[in-house]
């Protein structure tokens, strides 16, 4: 089972934590940390030691997160308060949240020391005893994981040359400030919180980032980008964090009815009444790039190849052609965070679909409930390419901060990180696919004589014994089946990611499932949209016209499903929900109205988003309802309201289905 602390030693936490309450102080809980340190950490193969482990752990958890939880109550309080205007979420800085949690944690009676201390024994039961305690401690820690989630959202200071740089800098003296031990806090960490901290550190230390550009269409994305690996090795694929920068090519054949601009932002050209029938369209604007996108770039200046970036740009020819198809199609202009997202969501989908590039590269197992390597494909230097270029995207999909929408099983990733070392085990194949390991286990029951036809049937020597048979199956399975196809994948994903970086954060094989899957939000499991992101309203919408804010939320939490997904990949460039607190999304009132002809246009007015940086540009429909109105007082109204709602419901809903690619800015717009 593993290590545990001895029931001697975590008595006394345990009494003590509980005589403690809600008011310990900072001498009791550094008494508290110093009997835990000096506890031993005995190892107990029994079900006692493994109780005794889990109520260590959850008693330090509970003494963190009583802390933390308060920390976090009141930083919410300040964030949220009208009064304060140096401390909110428009301009929250790294530098202030160090502050301001230094001096609320301090307030609460647990100073850095101690709760490096804490983490410190943590981390030596997570290493000593993984499959007793792992599951505990991310899920009794959730103030820890948001406040790295907040890293995530929060600036760095504006004049920061080398932004990752800057930002993994201040992340360091914050959690230093703090106590959050780097080489402790991976262990009460979930496995978002340590994508978030491993695609900070990775692009610290890799600057400048290479940046690897693609022109793909949206029907053959994964094909597309398999078309710039010339050969099955990974050797041929850059080395280490790569931004992605695709940019889609819309086909002659497949005009789309309206599109969406790229490099950060979804704007759709404005329609005025009279023309309400014109083709719509959205565009990302180049807003302020977060650490690690790429800078916009004007049109025609992207080549029909790959590009190579580090320090300069290099170009190179597609080493097939598989490019042909895209001559002669429109480049959509833009480029950022939300294409990136939306081509990682295309090739993820494009692994587990039979398409352009052949069969799937990954089969569900409804018994594992995940994806699996598909056996029935021959090795082929093609087919050894797509497993390369899928490993390394799954990499580079960490290094991006998006996934690929795809659950692949933890055996997969168990393969990965244990490279050759890895032996099948009767324990994992069990935990990959249940109802098979329950059939294998029917082989120990089996009579003699059908045991001997089965030997017979697959080979094998007479004398194989029940054990050795389980053993061989379970090799075959894991290994043996997949051996050209695990291989060409981990060559791909370790080419993109560092095993050591993932062994300091203490990465273990469902961490990479859930990483690469995305969040597991669900929309059944959310009653209001805005809830999901930390929202950020322009001030006009805090003040004048707080009822367009309200109206809106009203309007897209009342939509079914599809349409909330519609508006989700409008302004984020994905259809999925993100981890919970993990991203910011603005609302801001960008366009201004002189005159009553200006109002009446207004109204007809399409919403744009900003993929980027999650920003939606709304139209003040309230602002120009009132004015062609003429009755400031009329919109408190019952009436006005329901007026407001329904164009707020009408413009909303048709900029987020008639948006599927992307452009620049309309500059020309009102």
């Amino acid at each position: 089972m593993g290590s545990s602390c001895s029931k001697r030693s975590v008595a006394p936490l345990l009494s003590h934590a509980e005589a403690a309450g809600p008011r310990s102080n900072s001498r009791q809980v550094v008494w508290t940390v110093s009997a835990i340190t000096a506890a031993p950490i005995a190892s107990e193969k029994s079900s006692a030691g493994a109780r005794n482990a889990r109520q260590c752990a959850k008693s330090i958890c509970g003494i963190l997160e009583q802390s933390f939880g308060q920390v976090l109550d009141s930083l919410d309080l300040q964030l949220a308060s009208k009064n304060n205007s140096t401390l909110t979420w428009a301009a929250l800085q790294l530098t202030q949240l160090r502050a301001s949690l230094s001096t609320e944690l301090s307030a609460s009676g647990l100073n850095p020391g101690s709760t490096s201390h804490l983490l410190a024994v943590l981390y030596t039961l997570s290493v000593a005893a993984p499959d007793v305690v792992a599951g505990i401690l991310a899920a009794q820690c959730p103030a820890i994981n948001r406040i790295v989630a907040m890293v995530s959202v929060v600036q760095v200071t504006a004049s920061a040359a080398d932004c990752a740089g800057q930002k993994w800098h201040e992340w360091q003296n914050l959690a230093s400030a703090i106590g959050m031990d780097s080489v402790y806090l991976p262990a009460v960490l979930s496995p978002a919180s340590k994508a978030i901290l491993i695609q900070l550190h990775a692009a610290a230390v890799s600057q400048p980032p290479a940046v690897f550009r693609l022109q793909i269409s949206r029907a053959s994305a994964f094909a597309d980008a398999c078309a710039h690996l010339p050969t099955p090795a990974a050797s041929a694929l850059p080395i280490g964090p790569c931004i992605i920068a695709p940019s889609f090519i819309t086909l002659p054949a497949a005009q789309p009815f309206a599109h969406q601009s790229s490099c950060s932002q979804h704007s759709m050209q404005q329609q005025r009444t009279d023309t309400q029938s014109a083709q719509a369209s959205s565009s990302h604007s180049s807003m302020q790039q977060p650490e690690g996108d790429v800078s916009p770039q004007a049109s025609g200046t992207r080549s029909s190849s790959a590009d190579l970036v580090s320090s300069s740009v290099v170009e190179r020819d597609s080493p097939t052609d598989r490019g042909a198809h895209l001559r002669g199609g429109s480049r959509e202009e833009g480029e950022g965070q939300g294409p990136r997202k939306e081509f990682f969501a295309l090739v993820g989908a494009a692994m587990t679909t039979p398409g352009q590039q052949g069969e799937a590269l990954f089969i569900y197992n409804e018994s594992a409930a995940c994806y699996w390597y598909n056996t029935t494909l021959r090795s082929s230097a093609d087919a050894q390419r797509q497993y390369c270029m899928a490993g390394w995207l799954a990499g580079q999909a960490l290094h991006n901060r998006t996934d690929l929408g795809i659950r692949l099983a933890p055996l997969l990733w168990q393969k990965v990180l244990q490279g050759g070392s890895f032996q099948g085990s009767f324990q994992s194949f069990q935990s990959f696919d249940p109802a098979a390991a329950q059939a294998l286990q029917k082989v120990a029951c089996m009579p003699g004589q059908d045991l001997a036809a089965l030997l017979q049937l697959e080979g094998l020597p007479s004398d194989t014994s029940r054990e050795a048979y389980v053993q061989h199956a379970v090799q075959r399975v894991c290994v043996e089946d997949v051996q050209w196809q695990s291989a060409s994948f981990e060559q791909g994903f370790c080419a993109a990611v560092s095993l050591d970086l993932l062994q300091a954060y203490l990465v273990r094989p469902p961490d990479l499932t859930a990483m690469v899957s995305g969040s597991s939000t669900t929309w059944q499991a959310v009653t209001k949209v805005q809830d999901v992101f930390h929202v950020v309203l322009d001030h006009q919408l805090q003040t004048d016209f707080k009822d367009l804010a309200m109206c809106m939320w009203e309007v897209i939490n009342a939509w079914e499903t599809e349409l909330k997904q519609h508006f989700l990949f409008f302004v984020t460039g994905i259809r999925r929900l993100p981890q919970p607190h993990t991203e910011v999304l603005r609302i801001e009132l960008p366009f201004v109205a002189f005159d009553l002809k200006d109002h009446t246009i207004m109204l007809s007015r399409l919403p744009q988003a900003h993929t980027c940086e999650n920003i939606l540009e709304l139209p003040n429909y309230q602002e120009s309802l009132l004015a062609v109105h003429g009755d400031a007082d009329s919109l408190l109204a019952d009436e006005m309201k329901e007026k407001l709602k329904s164009i707020i419901d009408d413009r909303l809903r048709l900029a987020i289905t008639c948006c599927n690619s992307y452009g620049l800015d309309d500059r020309h717009a009102l």
